[in-house]
């Protein structure tokens, strides 16, 4: 019994990964876009930078991901790998101006 439950869900990860990869190659650009925006504004602790997996933006030039996540006013930390993936991270944006009573 327990073969068949272990046998299942290696089939279903595996079909999930076929199915992540096929969906991945064939997304557009305006997706890709969507996703490295998602990717660079999620929430995460203090500190930490922001990790945009490549393969998931598969479209995109690391250059193109570069260029977009540093108009948003994050700055390039370098390469990292994000459970074996690799990943671009980026620092986030410091707002250094103070508020005043206009804003």
């Amino acid at each position: 019994m327990m073969e068949i439950i272990c046998g299942g869900i290696t089939v279903l990860l595996a079909l999930w990964y076929v199915v992540e990869s096929i969906r991945v190659r064939r997304q557009s650009f305006r997706r890709a876009i969507r996703r490295v925006e998602q990717e660079v504004a999620a929430t995460r602790p203090p500190g930490d930078p922001a990790l945009v997996r490549m393969w998931t933006v598969r479209p995109l030039s690391e250059h193109m991901v570069k260029r977009m996540a540093e108009l948003s006013g994050f700055r390039f930390i370098g390469k990292q790998t994000h459970n074996g993936i690799p990943a671009l991270a980026f620092a986030p944006p410091k707002d250094s101006r103070k508020l005043s009573i206009h804003d």
